[in-house]
């Protein structure tokens, strides 16, 4: 979870929901009007993810996944990659799902 963005504009923080619970991964979806909002929860989330994946998932048509995948590439500090069936998964990188 982040905490509330007036609270703190430097940066978000990651919080379980309980002492005992660990973030493993983190899923976000948006439309295709979402890429903008997407590249800024990166762009704040990428120093605080050593130890969980996160995968993207934006509705879009198929052939603009590349150029979607590129785009969050270069706001993150982090490994950025469309999925593939197959992939095996590393803590600390991004995952853009394909588009439909």
């Amino acid at each position: 979870m982040f905490s509330d963005a007036s609270q703190n504009t430097s940066s978000p923080r990651l919080r379980a929901h309980s002492r005992n619970a660990r973030v493993e991964a983190i899923v976000i979806g948006a439309s295709l009007g979402g890429p903008q909002a997407v590249s800024t929860v990166l762009r704040y989330l990428a120093p605080h993810i050593d130890h969980i994946v996160v995968y993207v998932v934006i509705h879009m048509p198929s052939d603009l996944a590349v150029t979607l995948t590129a785009q969050l590439a270069s706001v993150s500090t982090r490994h950025t990659q469309l999925c593939v069936h197959g992939d095996v998964v590393k803590a600390g990188n991004i995952y853009i799902a394909p588009g439909n």
